[in-house]
């Protein structure tokens, strides 16, 4: 595999970023954990880095597939199994007759890849859906590798219902047509709320679920403490405070959008006593030329006081400001955030910029890889000589038709 080095990855990324003139708008750079691209976010550039929540969930399923010997030696047998149907026509025809015979449907195996943990789980649920005409088929075949015996049939139906869940919030978490950072608190959670109350009957079963648990809650026991998840969920007004399970953890991200929101009132405030000054300065010149330094004095003494005072304001008109926004009824889940924070931009205009800054982070990277596979697709042997210019016009067509 050809590694790139971090240099090129940061000149090309400092390339984009300055192309579209987003110098002052990255608020973090979405990646998988790959130590290349990795440091050149952080160390060559100097952004900030966010995993691809979707990589770790990855990584969190296939330690918990390697962990377990008879676990393992179940899931090659099946890899063995569909190897044979896949490259053995007479095993291929035998099952499809079988099929017809049992009028069950023409439903062909599918092989595991080891570069994506659910090309497993697909795997053993089609060996689950074609169970009878297989086994039927296997004792037909002359040569036909060892067949799945009736108590690995058993682990096989335990540990799909494990797994389901976890591709389900893949796929959920990769999406591109939503917002996806926002639910990845109560997401995580209903993961392993639903992993929880799953009631296993084999021992691998209930080994596959304590040690997903586990893998699991190491892997994304941050999320709450994280400034730019903590941040998403909260803006969220589908969730704010409700998707968190502490409540120490829920009155941290409310004091740090508190915060930020008294930040951006202060620095509006400064300016506009800035310019209150400025044309005080140009209203003052002729009394300054009649002698009345006495009404200056008077005046400037009142211009110091509200500055004074405007130090104080800020944080008061946040705090009253996220109050107000969380006694706001939650909207429905299916409802729309972006739409609200349109609806409410003028009411809470800190707020509204804030919601922008967050809720555009994706959750994974997924997004961006789907486009450089379909630029493989486009710019095949054939159609080598696509200029740059229209194989991003035909990618972005691709994106939105």
């Amino acid at each position: 595999m050809l590694v790139i080095p971090e240099k090129n990855i940061a000149d090309d990324l400092i390339s984009s970023i300055n192309k579209w003139e987003l110098s002052n708008k990255v608020v973090t750079v979405v990646s998988d954990n790959g130590a290349n691209i990795k440091n050149a976010i952080t160390e060559q550039l100097r952004f900030h880095h966010h995993p691809c929540l979707a990589h770790t969930l990855n990584l969190s399923t296939k330690e918990a597939l390697n962990g377990n010997d008879d676990l393992n030696r179940l899931i090659i047998k099946c890899k063995n199994l569909v190897a044979h149907f896949k490259h053995s026509g007479l095993a291929t025809a035998t099952l499809k007759k079988c099929q017809e015979q049992m009028n069950c449907s023409i439903l062909k195996v599918k092989q595991a890849v080891d570069t994506r943990w659910n090309s497993v789980l697909i795997m053993i649920e089609r060996l689950l859906e074609i169970k009878d005409p297989l086994t039927i088929a296997l004792t037909n075949l002359p040569s036909a590798p060892e067949p799945i015996e009736a108590s690995e049939w058993v682990i096989i139906s335990d540990i799909v219902p494990i797994l389901k869940p976890l591709e389900l919030l893949t796929v959920e978490l990769s999406g591109e047509q939503y917002l996806t950072m926002s639910s990845v608190i109560p997401l995580i959670r209903g993961l392993q709320f639903h992993l929880r109350n799953i009631q296993p009957a084999t021992d691998i079963g209930l080994w596959l679920q304590s040690k997903l648990l586990d893998v699991i809650s190491r892997r994304f026991s941050i999320l709450e403490s994280n400034k730019i998840i903590a941040k998403s969920t909260f803006l969220d007004p589908r969730f704010k405070k409700t998707a968190f399970g502490l409540e120490e953890n829920a009155r941290n991200v409310q004091a740090w959008i508190t915060d930020e929101v008294a930040s951006m009132i202060a620095t509006k405030t400064e300016n506009a006593t800035q310019l209150n000054l400025t044309q005080a300065g140009n209203d003052r010149a002729p009394l300054q030329k009649q002698g009345n330094l006495s009404l200056r004095a008077h005046f400037e003494s009142k211009l110091a006081e509200v500055a004074i005072q405007s130090k104080t304001k800020p944080s008061i008109m946040a705090t009253l400001c996220v109050r107000h926004y969380l006694e706001l009824p939650h909207i429905e889940r299916s409802a729309d955030p972006l739409l609200f924070w349109e609806e409410h931009k003028h009411m809470m205009p800190e707020l509204y910029e804030l919601h922008k800054k967050y809720l555009c982070v994706p959750a994974s990277s997924v997004p961006s890889e789907r486009v450089f596979s379909k630029s493989g697709q486009i710019t095949n042997d054939r159609r080598s000589r696509l200029s740059p210019d229209n194989l991003d016009m035909i990618l972005f067509l691709n994106s939105v038709l």
